[in-house]
């Protein structure tokens, strides 16, 4: 019975979308604006927390694939609304990117606000 079981709970994980791709700039932006409404106090209803944290999720997410590929260095006291902020804003100001991969644009904003140090590249060593 477990090994049944077992499989059944395979093949259904098999079928979730994981990747990154599948979000597009205007879906994450969509929960980027409930963030900010979040964070500013305005949430309209218990669901704009959830929502606030899908994009939190998301770009918490994408930071750390821009930290692996040495694409990003965040200071030490970096929070992670801050870096949500930087996001929502970068967003808002460029819209025309919306129509692209979410992934893509998250990590625009962030190089453009956190970029690389010679000691954040791969390989790079750490003292």
């Amino acid at each position: 019975m477990s090994k049944v079981l077992s499989i059944a709970i395979l093949l259904t994980l098999g079928s979730i979308p994981v990747f990154a791709q599948f979000q597009t700039g205007t879906s994450i932006y969509t929960y980027a604006g409930v963030f900010n409404r979040v964070m500013q106090g305005h949430p309209n209803s218990k669901d704009d927390y959830v929502d606030a944290g899908v994009f939190t999720g998301y770009v918490e997410a994408a930071s750390d694939i821009g930290i692996a590929s040495g694409k990003l260095d965040f200071p030490p006291t970096t929070t992670i609304g801050q870096v949500c902020t930087v996001v929502y804003q970068y967003m808002t100001a460029h819209p025309k990117e919306w129509n692209g991969v979410a992934l893509n644009v998250v990590l625009n904003a962030l190089k453009e606000a956190y970029p690389p140090t010679a000691d954040s590249s791969p390989g790079a060593k750490k003292q």
